[in-house]
């Protein structure tokens, strides 16, 4: 879906930085379940070289500038250090 002109008029917020775009997109995806529209940025720039992360600041996570509080609240699992890391097994 195109949000792009939900946010023409409204400043946007940056409310959390990825290195792959999985983990913007679950991010988001929890955002917008709870009704929080939500724009993902630079993911295409990464897609095309991923040595550019860092140059743009890595993968955006944004929302309107009056939603940042609670989408923070929201993302707060995705954000933490090892939150997409999968448990080893001992099996």
């Amino acid at each position: 879906t195109c949000t792009q002109g939900l946010f023409m008029s409204v400043r946007l917020i940056t409310v959390a930085t990825f290195d792959m775009p999985h983990k913007a997109d679950l991010a988001k995806i929890a955002l917008e379940e709870v009704g929080i529209v939500a724009e993902v940025n630079d993911r295409e720039v990464v897609a095309m070289d991923w040595l550019l992360l860092n140059a743009v600041g890595g993968i955006k996570l944004q929302v309107a500038e009056g939603d940042a509080e609670r989408a923070l609240a929201v993302i707060e699992p995705f954000t933490r250090p090892g939150a997409f890391e999968q448990p080893v097994s001992d099996e």
